[in-house]
C-alpha cells in the first residue's frame, strides 16, 4: 500500500513479467515474515475514468528493507 497516494490496497501492475518475477521470487524464497518486509520501488499511479486511482504500476525494485513493530 502506497499511502502517500491512496489509503487503500489497490492491485499491482508490473512493467515486465521479469520485474514481477524477481519481486515475487523476494516473497516466496523469504526465510522471514514478508509482512515484515518492504520493497523500495519507483511506482507510479493508474488513474480510472473518474480520476481515482485503480492501481499501482511497479517500475523499478531498488531493494527490499525490515519494517519496524
Amino acid at each position: 500500500m502506497i499511502t502517500e497516494i491512496s489509503d487503500g490496497e489497490k492491485p499491482v501492475m508490473y512493467p515486465s513479467e521479469l520485474a514481477e518475477r524477481e519481486i515475487r521470487d523476494c516473497i516466496r524464497e523469504a526465510d522471514e515474515n514478508v509482512y515484515k518486509k518492504g520493497f523500495v520501488v519507483d511506482a507510479g499511479a493508474q488513474i480510472g475514468p473518474a480520476g481515482q486511482i485503480t492501481a499501482y504500476a511497479i517500475m523499478i525494485l531498488h531493494k527490499i528493507i525490515d519494517l519496524e513493530e
